[in-house]
């Protein structure tokens, strides 16, 4: 892997540079340049309350990222009046090109007792000029049993009555939607901790004897730490109860933090020490400390990036912001950022989601909105002309809430007979590419997106000797245990076996019982 802006002159590659290299086009791409003026220069714009929204346009728009008026990318346009793509932007085959891709979002007219606005009695839709019938077929789906609506997902045992997974708005409305409701599936058994004394989230959980019994073994100096404790205690904690545990060992040991006092003690030098304390910064921290780890080696983890950030709501992305630490760039991510990237699209698409102006997600959907995002998208990724039109792309799919993008999905695939996650990777095979699909399909199918993900990090552990996905994964997905049971159920229905037998497989010691016991399979 080579480093951002670094990749060898002989590498080329044809669906993204095609018309940087071509005799027409040259003069216009190398005309692209940074300067530091304000704003940052692309296809899209902000709106009065501060969302981002990307111009219909040429490449004369702007995308202003409130706070960081001094990066700005202009350029003089590229075919068909477009922004050229990022010269300093190197192809990249990364996590998205690697697995399989996912199925498409199931759609069809919400059944509802008000139609939704965005179809027509007969099932047909209208973008622009295209046309799309009802009637067109997806294949088998992925969970066939179940009636989704166009801006629904599947669902999974436990979550029926999570709003994020059930929108209660209509489409085009502010009444409630009547979705049918699908005969509940049995719960999973799920086998209790092998820890008596593990807390659960149910009951209340009095830290003390946690908390001393860590430290007793933490506090030795002249004698190697047993592990055991921090192995019983931290991976069983919700968040709730791991900011108990840490006000209640800063109050028993002179005001020494938790996460730090692991760190001296248990290198993370080692997969063990790396996630024992990732685990004990909770799930805000480790997710700061993960950003942070992106740019402190040689080789770049740009994956840690995007997964710790991308995708994420504007209170979760100012938390984590809240908790970066590096007295370098003065404790601010922005700055990290701006200073450890090239000035290029993928760039734009942190600083986008830095700025905190994602849709929230109570947000009412707007038909004709909808259909103008489908048609943006479709204007550049359907054409002819391979590249451009990236930062277009960054405004809508990095700002648009999980129920939004749900439904340009599948109106997208409804109007071009064609999957949006598959068109936007034909289109952009770099970190552009990679972002915007993680926010994709975590709007998509988050359970399924994490167990392939999860299985890719221990692919890695295997054929790399990588442990750092694997480590930010697994701590990612620990922290809801609703979720991690619908990722584990997905996981064996997926690939045929357990993620613990996974996990058996690849790991050893003390590393193997932290993360067999973090994801519930001791």
């Amino acid at each position: 892997m080579y480093p951002p802006g670094q990749a060898p002159p002989q590498y080329t590659n044809p669906d993204y540079y095609s018309h940087v290299l071509s005799d027409s086009a040259t003069k216009q791409s190398l005309t692209h340049s940074i300067v530091a003026a304000s704003g940052v220069s692309g296809s899209g714009a902000a709106t009065p309350n501060g969302k981002l929204n990307g111009g219909g346009g040429g490449g004369g728009g702007k995308l202003n990222i409130p706070g960081f008026s001094g990066l700005s990318i202009s350029s003089s346009g590229g075919p068909g009046g477009r922004p050229p793509p990022s010269p300093a932007l190197q192809p990249y085959h990364g996590t998205y090109q690697s697995i399989s891709p996912m199925p498409s979002p199931l759609f069809g007219p919400t059944t509802t007792t008000k139609p939704s606005p965005l179809f027509g009695a007969s099932g047909s839709i209208n973008v622009g000029k295209h046309q799309a019938s009802g009637s067109f077929s997806l294949g088998p789906p992925a969970f066939p049993s179940q009636n989704l609506g166009p801006h629904s997902r599947p669902t999974y045992p436990g979550e029926g009555h999570n709003q994020s997974y059930n929108p209660t708005v209509a489409p085009g409305g502010a009444s409630p939607a009547t979705f049918p409701k699908p005969s509940a599936p049995a719960s999973p058994q799920v086998r209790p901790p092998s820890r008596v004394s593990s807390p659960s989230p149910e009951r209340a959980y009095n830290p003390a004897a946690d908390a001393k019994a860590i430290l007793e073994e933490l506090k030795h100096t002249f004698t190697r730490a047993s592990p055991k404790p921090l192995i019983e205690i931290l991976p069983t904690l919700s968040p709730s109860q791991l900011k108990t545990l840490r006000a209640e060992y800063k109050s028993i040991y002179h005001g020494v933090n938790l996460a730090k006092h692991i760190k001296s003690v248990f290198t993370t030098g080692t997969p063990f020490g790396k996630l024992i304390f990732a685990v004990a910064l909770g799930p805000y921290e480790s997710e700061a400390w993960f950003a942070n780890s992106w740019y402190q080696k040689k080789e770049t983890r740009n994956e840690l990036l995007i997964e710790a950030l991308m995708g994420k709501t504007n209170k979760e992305t100012s938390r984590i912001k809240a908790s970066f630490r590096d007295a370098k760039y003065d404790a601010s991510l922005e700055k990290a950022v701006l200073d450890e990237l090239p000035a290029n699209k993928f760039r734009i698409a942190m600083l986008a989601q830095l700025a905190c102006t994602r849709m929230e997600e109570d947000e009412t959907l707007e038909p004709s909105t909808i259909r103008e995002d489908v048609a943006r998208l479709g204007a550049i990724l359907e054409r002819n002309s391979a590249g451009g039109g990236e930062t277009e792309m960054i405004s809508i799919i990095v700002n648009r809430n999980d129920v939004w993008l749900r439904e340009i999905a599948a109106v997208y695939r409804q109007v071009y007979e064609r999957d949006l996650a598959k068109a936007i990777i034909r289109h952009s095979k770099n970190l552009v590419g990679e972002t915007l699909l993680h926010i994709l399909n975590g709007a998509v199918d988050k359970p399924l997106r994490d167990a392939k993900l999860l299985d890719q990090a221990i692919n890695a552990v295997v054929e790399e000797s990588r442990e750092d996905l694997l480590i930010s994964r697994a701590t990612r997905i620990h922290w809801d245990a609703k979720h991690l049971r619908r990722v584990k159920k997905v996981f064996k229905k997926k690939y045929g076996i357990t993620v613990g037998a996974r996990i058996v497989a690849v790991t050893k010691g003390s590393y193997r019982e932290f993360l067999l016991r973090m994801l519930r399979e001791d």
